[in-house]
C-alpha cells in the first residue's frame, strides 16, 4: 500500500525421564505466533518476545479476562484470580507499563484489555513493539490529537501518526513529558512514531525501523513468517495445544552457543573459566551439531505445562544426533548459577524431559519438552508453588547458564580447559 501524502509530510514511508521419538508436523499450520511474525521484517532482528494474553482463557478454564480496566478492579472470584495469576507470569519487556494501564485510554486511545497479543523486538537501544487486538482508530486518533500527535499519512485502514517532535525524532527523550501509560516510549517522554490499524498498533523508537515494518505491511518486503526457518520452528509447536508465550534469540544470542566469548560471564576469573570448561568437557563427549534457529516456548496442554526448546536443523542426521545427545547432557549438567544438578532441579519440579525429532519439508526440528503436571484452577488462584519451566529456561539463557546447548567442539573445550 502506498501512503497518500498529507500536506507538510516531509519524510517518505519506505513505513530425567527422557525419550526420543519421531513425529511428522505440517509446516503450514496457522498459529498466532506466525501471524505476529508476519509483520516483522525478514532481516536481522533483536530478541523477540511474544505473549498471547487472550490464550489464558483457553489454556486455563475457567479463567476470565476482564473486559476493561473498570471491570478489572472488581473482585469477581476464581475466574479472575486464575487469569491474573497467569498473566503476571508473562515475560515481556514493557509489561511494567501495566501499572499505568488505567490511564492508557487517554494516552493511547485504547483500553489495555483490548490487547490480545504483544510482540517486542528488542535490540537495545532499538525497540519495536507490536500490539495486536481489536482497536478503534478513531478513538486512538482522538487521544493522540489531544497529545499533539499528527496523522501524517494514511492508506486504506493503516495510519501513520507522529508526535510534535516528528517521527524522525522518535528516540528523543523528554522527561518533562513522561507518560508511562503510553507503551510507545512514554516512560522516557519519547514520542514514538506509530502505525495504527483496526487490528494492530505498532510503535518504534527509531523511525527507519518503523519504515521497514511499513514495507512489510505494504507487501514490499518479506516477513519472518515467510522465512522457512521460522515456519519450521513454529510448526514444531503446532500439535501442543495452547501457546502462551515464546522467545526467539537474536543472531547474537544464537551465536552465543558457539561463541567462547559469550559462553560464560566475563566477570569469571581465568581459573574459574578453565574449571568450568573442564567440567563441560566431562559431559560433552560428543559435539552437538550447530542449529540454525532456536525458539523457546511456554505451552499448555490439557494435563501439562510445558517449556519447549525448538532447534532447527538443515540435515535430518544432525537433528537425530542432537536428540540423542541432549538428554544425556541435561542429565549431567551442573548449573553455573545455583551450583546444583539440573536434573535434581527438574525432579523437584516434577518435570519430565522428552526429545522429539520432527521432520519437515525443508528443515528438521528437535523439540525438547520440559513437561510438568498442570495445576488445578484452585491451586493457581491460591498461588501455590508451580514449576514455571519456561521462566527457568529463559533465566538460564539470560544468565549464560545453558551450556548443555553449547555447540563447541571437544577440541575447543580441550584448549579452553588448558589440556
Amino acid at each position: 500500500m502506498s501512503f497518500k501524502r498529507i500536506p507538510l509530510l516531509i519524510l517518505v514511508l519506505a513505513l530425567l525421564l527422557m525419550s526420543t521419538t519421531t513425529l511428522i508436523v505440517a509446516q503450514d499450520d496457522p498459529a498466532p505466533l506466525l501471524d505476529a511474525l508476519a509483520l516483522v521484517p525478514d532481516e536481522s532482528h533483536g530478541e523477540l518476545y511474544f505473549v498471547d494474553i487472550a490464550a489464558i482463557e483457553e489454556a486455563y478454564p475457567p479463567a476470565h479476562r476482564p473486559i476493561d480496566w473498570e471491570e478489572s478492579l472488581a473482585d469477581n472470584g476464581l475466574p479472575y484470580d486464575v487469569w491474573w495469576h497467569m498473566f503476571r507470569n508473562y515475560i515481556l519487556p514493557g509489561l511494567e507499563y501495566f501499572r499505568s494501564a488505567a490511564e492508557m485510554p487517554a494516552a493511547m486511545g485504547a483500553d489495555f484489555f483490548q490487547i490480545d497479543r504483544v510482540l517486542v523486538d528488542a535490540a537495545p537501544p532499538q525497540t519495536v513493539m507490536y500490539l495486536f487486538g481489536d482497536f478503534d482508530p478513531a478513538a486512538i486518533g482522538a487521544a493522540l490529537t489531544e497529545r499533539d500527535f499528527t496523522q501524517e499519512a494514511v492508506s486504506g485502514a493503516v495510519e501513520l501518526w507522529c508526535g510534535s517532535v516528528g517521527c524522525e525524532n522518535s528516540e528523543q527523550i523528554n522527561l518533562r513529558e513522561r507518560n508511562s501509560a503510553d507503551f510507545f516510549g512514554g516512560d522516557l517522554g519519547r514520542q514514538w512514531g506509530r502505525l495504527i490499524a483496526p487490528e494492530f498498533m505498532i510503535g518504534a523508537n527509531i523511525f527507519t525501523d518503523l519504515q521497514d515494518v511499513e514495507q512489510v505491511v505494504n507487501g514490499a518486503q518479506d516477513s519472518l513468517a515467510s522465512n522457512l526457518l521460522y515456519q519450521a520452528a513454529v510448526a514444531a509447536l503446532s500439535d501442543q495445544a495452547t501457546l502462551l508465550q515464546a522467545f526467539i534469540p537474536s543472531d547474537a544470542g544464537l551465536a552465543s552457543f558457539s561463541d567462547v566469548g559469550a559462553l560464560l560471564a566475563p566477570t569469571l576469573a581465568p581459573e574459574q573459566r578453565r574449571a568450568i570448561f573442564a567440567r563441560l568437557l566431562d559431559n560433552h563427549l560428543e559435539t552437538l551439531p550447530p542449529f540454525k534457529l532456536a525458539l523457546f516456548a511456554d505451552v499448555v496442554s490439557e494435563n501439562e505445562e510445558i517449556g519447549s526448546v525448538v532447534l532447527v536443523y538443515a540435515l535430518p542426521a544432525d537433528a537425530e544426533t542432537a536428540a540423542r545427545i541432549l538428554p544425556e547432557r541435561i542429565a549431567a549438567y551442573q548449573s553455573l548459577v545455583t551450583q546444583r544438578s539440573l536434573s535434581e532441579m527438574l525432579d523437584e519440579r516434577q518435570v519430565e524431559v522428552r526429545a522429539d525429532v520432527l521432520p519437515g519439508e525443508f528443515y528438521t526440528t528437535v523439540r525438547l519438552n520440559f513437561a510438568a503436571p498442570k495445576p488445578t484452577a484452585e491451586a493457581i488462584a491460591e498461588d501455590a508453588p508451580r514449576p514455571l519451566v519456561y521462566r527457568l529456561l529463559l533465566n538460564a539463557f539470560v544468565q549464560r547458564d545453558m551450556n548443555w546447548l553449547s555447540t563447541l567442539s571437544r577440541a575447543d573445550l580441550e584448549a579452553l580447559a588448558g589440556n
